[in-house]
């Protein structure tokens, strides 16, 4: 592991060191005359700020459509350099995280792990799409490796965002140990994970729930209602709040928009979704509404 650490900031390194010569080369590089003792030409006037912004910004769209030409290449190499540069840009180009979202999916191994790594060193507010891949692929790291340690503490970080992916993985993956681990997080949250007590209520009263997941559920329902309640925080939502919350999954799952989610849209990486799908979709309609995602959650409030 040491090794590989190693090997990693010396490519970061040296990635960086190489984008930020060759927008020194762009922006400082002057012609050469062909004939050095012909007559001097007159000088033009020195650009303005604006001129010297908009000639910088273009030597930076250059390198960047340079690296994400790079990411294709079929030498893996190449592409980890080639994402450890562009993740220099992530917090000035928001459209460039769904390509670090597109190799978080695609790939595997080191180049996986880096591009989660760059994702979760973002110092603005990530997008949905980036708190998503990094509850889905980098919770599985955390118990294992530095890397899943960064993530988790990032999505701590952002937990006004990470919460309700959290809950989503809770109650839709299809792996056991999977969902004791989501319920093991979210007890770190303590206090900012009230959003999680009434579904963590719901799978310790369903008897149908494997029983060490209702075990793990009981001990993190109780912490974080324990920490809520020190910290003068509502334990229970009100049903205007559970609705925000089912809304606001439904908008992070639904890739085609018709506002409500097919099998296919449900989060599960590994295993089979199909029993989860049934389970919400209690008019076996093929579909999972909004007033049904809130009933299986556990919460109230009449549909509007």
């Amino acid at each position: 592991m040491a090794t590989q650490r190693e090997s990693y900031r010396f490519m970061k390194m040296l990635t960086l060191t190489a984008v930020f010569a060759c927008l020194a080369t762009q922006a400082f590089a002057q012609p050469l005359g062909r004939n050095p003792l012909a007559a001097r030409p007159q000088e033009s006037p020195p650009p303005n700020s604006q001129q010297q912004g908009e000639a910088a910004q273009v030597g930076v769209d250059q390198v960047i459509a340079a690296l994400v030409e790079a990411t294709k290449s079929e030498h893996e190499n190449v592409r980890i350099g080639a994402y450890l540069g562009l993740s220099s840009f992530l917090d000035d180009k928001p459209e460039l995280v769904t390509i670090f979202v597109e190799a978080a999916r695609s790939s595997e191994g080191l180049l996986q792990s880096i591009v989660l790594r760059e994702l979760a060193g973002m110092k603005t507010t990530p997008p949905a799409e980036a708190i998503d891949i990094l509850v889905q692929f980098g919770l599985a790291l955390s118990r294992s490796s530095r890397d899943g340690s960064v993530i988790r503490r990032f999505l701590r970080r952002h937990h006004e965002l990470s919460v309700p992916a959290l809950i989503g993985q809770l109650q839709s993956h299809a792996d056991e140990d999977y969902r004791v681990a989501v319920a093991e997080e979210l007890q770190t949250y303590s206090q900012n994970a009230t959003a999680a007590i009434q579904p963590m209520l719901g799978i310790l009263a369903d008897e149908d729930e494997p029983a060490s997941l209702r075990a793990t559920v009981a001990t993190a329902v109780a912490r974080i209602s324990k920490a809520a309640a020190d910290a003068g925080v509502a334990a229970v939502e009100q049903p205007n709040q559970a609705r925000q919350q089912a809304m606001a999954m439904i908008a992070q799952m639904d890739l085609d928009k018709d506002g409500k989610l097919s099998i296919t849209e449900f989060p599960v990486r590994n295993g089979d979704s199909e029993f989860f799908f049934r389970r919400m979709d209690t008019d076996g309609d093929g579909a999972v509404t909004l007033e049904e995602l809130i009933k299986v959650m556990g919460k109230t409030g009449p549909a509007r």
